[in-house]
């Protein structure tokens, strides 16, 4: 296969669109619960016992049983109050795993559900 020189390369006219990140989970059930209970996400659908699509603002996260990743996975989602988020999250009992720190280029947070799935959650540093 041969690689096409830059001056035959036409630019492409395909968009893309928001990513959804799979995560494999344990427990269906105990895990929407927890994003939705915990995280504040919302579920915009559920196949019970295999997997169920949650979103929280224009975040969304699918949540599965029978995907063939490993629990682990991490995903960084921008939003607009790290400090503001840790309160709230601090109060409902979510699973912390790293504070807000100021990471270089702003604030970074990190969140564990139940499977060890990280939610990276950064925003500007406070001014």
């Amino acid at each position: 296969m041969s690689i096409p020189s830059e001056e035959n390369v036409e630019p492409l006219e395909v968009h893309f669109n928001q990513a959804t990140p799979a995560f494999r989970v344990r427990d269906l059930d105990e895990s929407v619960d927890y994003y939705c209970d915990v995280l504040g996400f919302q579920i915009q659908w559920n196949h019970k016992d295999r997997c169920a699509c949650i979103s929280r603002g224009a975040c969304t996260i699918l949540l599965t049983v029978d995907a063939p990743i490993e629990p682990g996975m991490w995903v960084r989602v921008a939003v607009s109050d790290v400090p503001a988020l840790f309160d709230q999250y601090l109060v409902a009992g979510a699973k912390i795993a790293s504070p807000p720190t100021d990471v270089g280029w702003g604030l970074e947070m990190q969140v564990e559900d139940l499977a060890g799935n990280i939610l990276r959650l950064g925003s500007h540093p406070a001014r």
